[in-house]
């Protein structure tokens, strides 16, 4: 059975887990969001990390007066903001091609949540963004529709698709939305932008003598719950939603010229049976051994027989064959009585794979060392790609990593088996790379060939390449360098130096630190 893992908290929510593409796991926690994330071959498999989700400005969220007696509500303002769902978005609109979290709190308020350079340090998870409706109860993120990816260009905006998120507010509407970042667009800051809204008509249930509560509840309608589903085919996408009870499919139609997204009309909505949809994971078979081992551990702890221990689930999630489950245990027949400080939960771990073998450690525990020449001759090989260079608009920046990526085979530590082909493929762009950027690269085609016949490229060949341009910034070689923005001279890859990011201009300014082409190269590997 794989290790689970012990939260010193209460869970006070159901459907508390969502697991990302990276295999990073959130879990509800009252006023907290707890993230276990994976730790690449070690012994222990999960890096716990959480943040406080509750705490909110004037800016952020205004003050609310107190509401009328008809609203039944003492004031948003006093109560406790506690967070009620969490839902990770697909890769590509955190740093380093990360997903964001989007928490849904109990003011009503959906905040999108991403972390720095270091998911695993606390201080690092910021709000980046709060979505602008009002009222918001439910949530939902829409796959990537893979007809949407475009290669365009290496640093293409739309290379991981387009980020679509739907809420329901407490009007009886649906709200649909892109998200875009400084990392997957040419914009400098996290924004939403509104493509369509949908009012769903409300429905009246017929009730036999209804009570004065039925009807000052029946009286309001809202969507409490949003999911898509599979693209249909190229801009449509199922969506199922449920107002005043009721489960409703219908079809999303989004249009690129205007961008807009249009939902069918209300009246061709279909009514989902309740049976046939579900927004909770059901516990799989083959994780019941584990639950009853979990129950009979608590029932030898606090003195009971089995059948006096009952498991509560809370949340289950899956992702790639591995199934989580959030569960806590309680006495059956008497009163409990517990603190806080003494509630815990606990995640149980499976897969179908390993519920009835000896399985102990997670997949990425078990992850091999990786040669960092195999590593580099991936990038080279992927950036360096003739029949997808010849079909791409390149860009300044483009033109840039790809000469990057040809110094990058004179210099990068490799063997001469991962060499060769990374020089066969630099070699076959040259011509590509001469006509984009109206550049004469005979230098770079003579090193390569040297490089061919095993002779070692020599440091004065890489300071020649450099000091070309290094007075003149508008040389023609220029265009292919980088940039210090300290002093403004070029900045090469030098045989003294063996990785992507330790390169320097001729003032000995290091290129990682203060160029921005340094950014764009990183984000093109996590890109390819």
């Amino acid at each position: 059975m794989l290790p689970t893992a012990d939260l010193p908290t209460v869970i006070p929510s159901e459907e508390c887990l969502a697991w990302s593409y990276d295999n990073e796991l959130a879990i509800i926690a009252g006023e907290e969001v707890h993230l276990l994330l994976p730790r690449i071959a070690s012994g222990e498999p999960w890096t716990h990390v959480h943040f406080e989700a509750n705490v909110f400005t004037y800016d952020e969220w205004p003050a609310q007066k107190q509401a009328s007696f008809a609203d039944m509500s003492i004031g948003e303002e006093q109560a406790k903001v506690v967070v009620l769902a969490i839902a990770w978005s697909p890769p590509g609109l955190a740093k380093h091609k990360r997903s964001v979290l989007a928490v849904l709190t109990s003011n009503l308020l959906v905040s999108l949540w991403a972390p720095g350079g270091d998911p695993t340090d606390p201080d690092q998870w910021k709000r980046v963004l709060i979505i602008n409706v009002k009222r918001i109860r439910s949530m939902a993120w829409a796959l990537i529709q893979s007809q949407s990816v475009e290669f365009r260009s290496l640093l293409s905006a739309k290379k991981w698709g387009t980020a679509l998120l739907a809420v329901g507010n407490d009007y009886n509407e649906l709200s649909f939305l892109t998200v875009s970042s400084p990392y997957n667009s040419d914009s400098t800051e996290w924004k939403s932008i509104t493509l369509g809204h949908a009012i769903i008509p409300p429905v009246q249930k017929q009730v036999h003598r209804p009570s004065l509560l039925w009807d000052e509840l029946s009286a309001k309608h809202f969507i409490d719950l949003v999911s898509f589903g599979d693209w249909k085919s190229a801009g449509e996408i199922k969506v199922v939603y449920r107002s005043s009870g009721l489960l409703y499919q219908s079809v999303l139609a989004i249009s690129n010229d205007p961008l807009q997204a249009v939902l069918n009309d209300s009246s061709t909505h279909q009514l989902v049976p309740q049976d046939l949809y579900s927004s909770s994971l059901k516990v799989p078979a083959f994780m019941q051994n584990a639950m009853q081992t979990i129950r009979e551990d608590y029932g030898k702890a606090h003195h009971l027989d089995a059948d006096g221990v009952v498991l509560k689930t809370w949340g289950a999630a899956s992702i790639g064959g591995l199934f989580a489950v959030c569960s806590t245990s309680h006495p059956a027949n008497m009163v409990e009585y517990q603190t806080n400080s003494e509630s815990s939960a606990r995640i149980l771990f499976a897969s179908p794979e390993g519920a009835d073998s000896t399985q102990q450690t997670f997949p990425w525990q078990n992850a091999k060392e990786i040669d960092d020449g195999d590593v580099c001759k991936s990038i080279i090989l992927s950036t360096l790609d003739y029949q997808l260079l010849a079909s791409l608009i390149l860009t300044s920046r483009d033109v840039k990593i790809v000469y990057a990526m040809i110094c990058a085979t004179l210099h990068a530590s490799m063997s001469d088996r991962q060499r060769e082909p990374c020089i066969n493929a630099a070699d076959s762009v040259l011509e590509i790379l001469e006509a984009r950027s109206s550049t004469c690269l005979d230098l770079e085609r003579r090193a390569l060939s040297a490089r061919k016949e095993h002779e070692t490229t020599t440091a004065r060949d890489s300071e020649h390449i450099a000091s070309e341009s290094s007075h003149d910034p508008h040389a023609p070689r220029a265009q292919l360098l980088g940039t210090c923005l300290m002093c403004g001279s070029a900045v090469g890859l030098h045989a003294a130096h063996e990785t992507f990011v330790d390169a320097y201009c001729l003032n000995r300014h290091l290129y990682c630190t203060y160029s921005e082409s340094a950014f764009s190269t990183s984000l093109t590997h996590r890109n390819l």
